[in-house]
């Protein structure tokens, strides 16, 4: 990520309290780490943090670039996690962010992916959703990132569950 978007990152989560979705979706998460036989899991931009309770004891490890304290590179992990993430990646950045995703998770990945603009306004004026384009598009985007999708579902946006 640039150096200026990871500011108005840093400066968006200092001012308001948003990205904590993650909550919703544990039990989805859950089934799919238990499939998988997932042990650690990884919430990548994890934002608020509401993943990690929703679905305690598992061992999470936070990450988000935007937020000091979860902005360190994390390690690899069993399940990445990323909801409500990558529409928010800079576009000319996202090759090299899923790039990064993929070398991260050794068994799988579950994504929510918005497909229409936010309501959250960046601190320059901009939409906070980046990337809006079709589910065909984000499923040709983390195929060639070499995901191999097992199954996905249009909802209030696509979800996604891969290997």
């Amino acid at each position: 990520m640039s150096p200026e978007y990871r500011q108005l990152l840093t400066l968006k989560h200092s001012q308001d309290s948003w990205g904590g979705a993650g909550k919703s979706h544990a039990d989805e998460i859950v089934a799919f780490a238990d499939a998988l036989g997932a042990i650690t899991i990884l919430d990548y931009g994890c934002g608020r943090g509401t993943l990690k309770p929703a679905i305690a004891p598992r061992a999470v490890v936070e990450y988000d670039p935007g937020i000091p304290g979860k902005d360190h590179l994390p390690e690899q992990c069993d399940l990445l996690i990323a909801t409500d993430v990558l529409e928010h990646i800079e576009p000319d950045r996202l090759d090299a962010v899923l790039s990064h995703m993929r070398g991260l998770c050794r068994c799988g990945a579950f994504f929510v992916i918005a497909l229409s603009l936010s309501r959250v306004i960046l601190p320059d004026g901009n939409n906070s959703h980046l990337i809006i384009r079709s589910p065909e598009w984000w499923l040709e985007k983390l195929n060639v990132a070499g995901f191999k999708i097992e199954r996905s579902e249009l909802r209030k946006g696509l979800f996604v569950w891969a290997r």
